[in-house]
């Protein structure tokens, strides 16, 4: 495995001497149980976080975030999934694109919001955790729901 991967993947708190499992779990379960969605994408497919992540950084990181992330999403989107999708169905389709698209309007907010509410997870209980897994699940719901219908008044077949 890549030095830089490896690196890329401890800071994001997953155990690559660990066992398989742990691992999917961090990878699959854990990003729908946390406080803020921001945080989602830093746990969700680490492996397409890491080239998605230099892809950010390549286009200035920081500087733009706003106009970095939502370009990082959009590849996302397109190249990553509706890309493939179109050439096998021989028909262009931007669904999963207009999805992330929205996905990124919501994880930018999350993303300002919990930088000035900074508060640390110490206080969280089960509770707190139900609740932020159905935050979260409603947020995902939501973007699909939205760039589907999206995608539908776009494509009208």
């Amino acid at each position: 495995m890549d030095k830089r991967l490896k690196c890329f993947l401890k800071k994001r708190g997953f155990d690559i001497n660990g066992s398989l499992l742990s691992f999917l779990g961090r990878m699959l379960v854990k990003p729908f149980f946390v406080r803020h969605f921001c945080e989602f994408w830093r746990l969700w497919n680490p492996f397409y976080a890491f080239f998605l992540h230099n892809l950010y950084l390549r286009l200035g990181g920081e500087n733009r975030p706003f106009v970095n992330q939502l370009i990082v999403f959009i590849c996302s989107g397109f190249l990553l999934h509706d890309l493939g999708v179109s050439l096998l169905m021989g028909t262009l389709s931007l669904n999963t694109t207009l999805v992330f698209i929205y996905l990124f309007f919501v994880t930018f907010l999350s993303r300002v919001l919990a930088k000035r509410k900074n508060i640390t997870e110490e206080n969280d209980n089960n509770v707190f955790r139900f609740l932020y897994l159905l935050k979260n699940i409603i947020i995902i719901f939501l973007c699909v729901y939205l760039g589907t219908s999206t995608n539908s008044y776009i494509f009208k077949n």
